[in-house]
């Protein structure tokens, strides 16, 4: 059961970043579009540092290109993940995230030829209802929330990231795995800095802006991203992808019980509703989803 304690790990500090996300968004950068820059940066030095102790290691070039386009991907789908959790609580937002597993599950399908059962059906339909009732708001009639969409395209793009990342990591020593997904981050965050003017003003306004300790803050939630992530993807090599994220879908109850305790201390940062009310309805659809996530695994 080691893959077990590491998904859940890996959830509890992926809940702990979500926060820490939101408070940087809310009080050191606004403009979100330059924050993935320093993943980046987190990323180069680990990759250095890490390659460089292991000796230099190589891969054969198919796979090579395989983990540096996962790495790329994590870098794009995090522009999405920061637009959606500036305009979102972030609950709501570990709820939403929840709809990875369908993703997962359909790309395994499609990529690694897992089959598809009427419980895992039914979990897909508890899994949407969840996620359309959480994401209903009532300010202007009912709607849904702005961040739903942002979300959907973060859980694709990360459901196939972890379906690839399965495929290639079963040949070859983690570490190595892991450096050269590391060295894809790299090369979308440089890409993304030479090709997309907005991100790179905001990064190069957000460096010169910020104080010591708020970058300091920043690059330590981008290490405790690194921790998290490989946390999982040790969890992924070990075990299950599908179980691997019903362990990782307990984070929303994890965000709720955080959401909770953080609104109470810094209620203009995190606008959650704690209200009896919004709590139970956050938990009613939070446990549904749970039920839905894990029945996807049922065979």
């Amino acid at each position: 059961m080691d893959w077990f304690l590491l998904a859940l790990l890996g959830a509890f500090i992926f809940t702990i970043i979500s926060f820490v996300d939101k408070f940087i968004l809310e009080r050191k950068i606004r403009d979100y579009r330059g924050v993935p820059i320093y993943s980046g940066m987190v990323s180069f030095s680990f990759s250095v540092i890490a390659w460089t102790l292991s000796g230099f290691p190589t891969l054969p070039l198919r796979d090579t290109l395989i983990l540096m386009a996962i790495g790329a991907l994590s870098v794009y789908a995090a522009i999405f993940y920061f637009k959606a959790m500036q305009i979102e609580s972030t609950s709501t937002i570990l709820v939403l995230m929840q709809i990875q597993p369908i993703m997962v599950l359909v790309l395994s399908v499609i990529l690694l030829g897992e089959l598809i059962t009427v419980p895992q059906l039914i979990g897909f339909a508890c899994i949407v209802i969840a996620a359309v009732g959480v994401s209903l708001q009532r300010a202007h009639g009912f709607q849904l929330s702005a961040a739903l969409v942002p979300i959907l395209i973060v859980n694709l793009l990360l459901a196939f990231t972890s379906v690839l990342f399965k495929y290639v990591v079963t040949d070859h020593d983690f570490l190595t795995v892991i450096i050269f997904e590391s060295w894809g981050v790299v090369l979308g965050v440089v890409i993304m800095f030479l090709v997309l003017p907005n991100v790179r003003r905001a990064f190069l306004l957000s460096w010169k802006t910020l104080e010591p300790s708020a970058i300091g803050l920043v690059v330590l939630n981008e290490v405790l991203v690194l921790t998290a992530h490989n946390s999982q993807n040790l969890a992924i090599s070990l075990g299950s992808v599908s179980l691997v994220r019903v362990v990782g879908s307990t984070q929303v109850f994890m965000g709720i019980l955080l959401g909770w305790l953080v609104a109470l201390w810094l209620p203009d940062v995190y606008p959650e509703d704690i209200t009896r009310q919004g709590i139970t309805r956050k938990l009613g659809f939070a446990a549904i989803m749970f039920v839905g996530v894990g029945m996807l695994i049922l065979v």
